[in-house]
């Protein structure tokens, strides 16, 4: 019988058949792992999520007192917020040597050091002299922001008062033979006419929800009279010291717990803010100023 030469048909139907099995169950999931893969190991671009590409630096603000005499206590707080409700901490560059900081809020505030006599408010007169370009910082972790850097000058405020004096004696011609001299020395024993308490300082006038508030004016007298602070108009969310002149927010308790005034319940202005301060006889005060509380 005559038949063409080759393998026999069921060879080729059998090898047919493992060719479709192999193709169906290892050439298509090998290929579609080998995609997935590969698309798993490729280079993808960064996504924005405004976290860090879109951060908005903090703001910060607040005009520090800059001269303050030997035994006061020096305090002063920047307001600082982050639009993108950030954490932020704060650093300082030439921090005072009589002063602390703290770099959760920001705070500037005369120490005190222990002594023979006990505890003593810094700056002391051993800190007397001036500390320049001191400047606070804030950061959210992404920006940081400054204040102007700004410095402090510690002086001692009996110096004045002896200095005041001296310059009436220089008046009276001083010590002499001379009658008539001495006779005006002799009528200048009267006592001197008193000299008002001088006040300033430039309070911050703008606030955001929930930042803490803080300023005092600085006050001295030529006489070395013991003075007293007063308030007309004091926003209805501070503290105010009669001692110190101090004007701070407070803090009040609610179902949360504490919480920083002002709240948003004290959005607004406050409007003709007058600190005065009295040597017992005469009254000095600070131009009138408003605090506005923003959201």
């Amino acid at each position: 019988m005559d038949r063409s030469i080759g393998d026999p048909p069921w060879i080729r139907v059998v090898f047919v058949s493992i060719l479709m099995y192999w193709s169906s169950a290892y050439a298509a999931p090998i290929g579609v792992i080998d995609a997935e893969t590969l698309q798993r190991i490729s280079p993808r671009p960064a996504t924005n999520t405004g976290t860090t590409s879109g951060n908005q630096a903090p703001g910060i603000s607040g005009v520090p007192v800059v001269r303050i005499p030997a035994g006061s206590n020096y305090r002063f707080v920047p307001v600082a917020t982050d639009p993108d409700g950030d954490t932020l901490t704060f650093s300082i560059q030439n921090l005072p040597a009589w002063a602390f900081f703290s770099s959760q809020t920001g705070e500037l505030y005369g120490a005190r050091k222990f002594t023979f006599d006990g505890w003593v408010q810094r700056p002391t007169i051993n800190d007397i002299g001036v500390t320049t370009g001191i400047v606070i910082s804030v950061s959210d972790g992404h920006s940081t922001v400054s204040l102007p850097p700004f410095n402090i000058e510690v002086y001692d405020p009996n110096a004045i008062v002896a200095n005041n004096n001296a310059t009436d004696t220089s008046s009276s011609g001083g010590p002499s033979d001379d009658t008539s001299q001495t006779t005006n020395t002799s009528t200048s024993t009267n006592p001197p006419a008193n000299k008002a308490p001088v006040i300033s300082g430039i309070p911050a006038t703008t606030i955001s929800a929930g930042s803490f508030y803080q300023f005092q004016p600085t006050a001295t007298d030529a006489d070395g009279d013991t003075l007293t602070f007063s308030i007309q108009n004091q926003p209805s969310w501070t503290f105010f010291s009669s001692q110190t002149g101090e004007l701070y927010s407070a803090r009040k308790f609610t179902f949360d717990g504490w919480v920083q005034r002002p709240t948003t319940d004290d959005i607004g202005t406050t409007t003709g803010i007058v600190i005065s301060v009295s040597d017992g006889k005469t009254t000095s005060s600070l131009p009138p100023f408003n605090i506005k509380v923003t959201n």
